[in-house]
């Protein structure tokens, strides 16, 4: 799916994917960078999150967190 054919329900900013996660945006714009979290980018100048995509993230983190801690 290309960015722009996100609604505005469906992506966020950095910045609201950030406050989300609960990082800073240079963090999550190295998650970004890294291939961790997926993001679109419509035009130069702009950096979406899909909503769908930090769900998976943080789902992801949260069994992760539960394996180290077994």
């Amino acid at each position: 799916m290309g960015g722009n054919l996100l609604s505005e329900d469906e992506r966020l900013t950095v910045s609201e994917a950030a406050g989300l996660l609960g990082v800073s945006e240079r963090t999550t714009r190295r998650l970004i960078d890294s291939g961790d979290l997926p993001a679109y980018r419509p035009s130069r100048r702009t950096l979406w999150v899909r909503q769908e995509d930090l769900e998976e993230y943080l789902e992801a983190r949260k069994t992760t967190e539960n394996v180290k801690e077994e």
